[in-house]
């Protein structure tokens, strides 16, 4: 059962959503929702699985292709559904083990002169702003073995057919951190259940470029959490620098406003109600 979390402003605190994003509360609590950590091990079968224990497997598997085939051999797939501190914490991930392995799918859908904008997620714009490609090229590096790990966020990739599916086949470890129920979960070492944007704190880039902050309106009846902790989390089983202490979502707003000039002024605690436009994005 979903808790409702109520605001002592929502007024100030509410992002605005168009009628599709209104009507899409029935996601939060489908039935094919992630609804707990877990493990895979050979021939299929799962284990429930605690956070710890989670991110204790998933580090030995990456740590045991970074042992074999050095960091490089680690890519991250971004997920245009996430906000821009999970993918920015992802994108620190990434730099501090040495690797320059990234990329990102936006499914799509039919669009309207009103409604709907072709690129059907929330946060595409976010992506490229922080730096995040298309995944094509990283999903030759995967069929071709040069890539042989990866940290997936979402499953965004699979609106790309069949053909993504097969390559990710070929990596020796996969680590998901999802919503949602795919395929994808069925070739993941381990699998996160993240919460989806009604469950979290953070901000998303819209269509146009305009930063907007979200907060939790509902809290999940299982454990999940932002893929930006879970993130934070796998750094600090990696031994990575730069992830010391508990994972903090404002702290890490303010340190993307102060890394990327895009984002300067547009952290959690500096938007303005109506949200503000990424520097140098033109907003409709």
């Amino acid at each position: 059962m979903y808790r409702y979390v109520p605001r002592r402003n929502d007024a100030v605190n509410e992002t605005w959503l168009c009628d599709e994003g209104r009507l899409s509360y029935k996601r939060i609590g489908a039935d094919d929702r992630i609804d707990g950590h877990a493990l895979n091990a050979a021939g299929g079968r799962r284990a429930q699985a605690s956070l710890d224990a989670a991110v204790a497997a998933a580090a030995a598997a990456l740590r045991a292709v970074i042992e074999r085939k050095g960091p490089g051999a680690i890519g991250a797939i971004a997920s245009p559904h996430a906000t821009n501190e999970d993918l920015f914490v992802l994108r620190r991930f990434l730099e501090a083990l040495g690797s320059s392995q990234a990329g990102f799918a936006v499914p799509t859908w039919r669009s309207d002169a009103l409604l709907r904008k072709p690129e059907a997620a929330a946060n595409a714009a976010g992506c490229r702003a922080l730096g995040f490609g298309d995944a094509a090229p990283l999903l030759e590096r995967v069929r071709g073995g040069a890539v042989a790990g990866l940290l997936v966020l979402g499953h965004d990739l699979l609106a790309a057919g069949d053909a993504a599916l097969e390559a990710l086949r070929s990596a020796d470890a996969l680590v998901l951190i999802d919503t949602h129920r795919s395929p994808l979960e069925g070739l993941a070492s381990v699998v996160f259940a993240a919460r989806v944007a009604a469950e979290k704190h953070g901000t998303l880039s819209n269509h146009a470029g305009r930063v907007q902050r979200v907060v939790p309106a509902v809290e999940p009846p299982f454990e999940a959490h932002a893929e930006g902790e879970i993130v934070w989390r796998l750094a600090q089983a990696l031994d990575l620098p730069g992830f010391a202490g508990d994972y903090d979502v404002r702290a890490v707003s303010k340190d993307l406003a102060e890394a990327e000039p895009a984002f300067a002024g547009r952290d959690l605690d500096s938007l303005p109600p109506e949200g503000a436009p990424l520097r140098g994005a033109k907003v409709d």
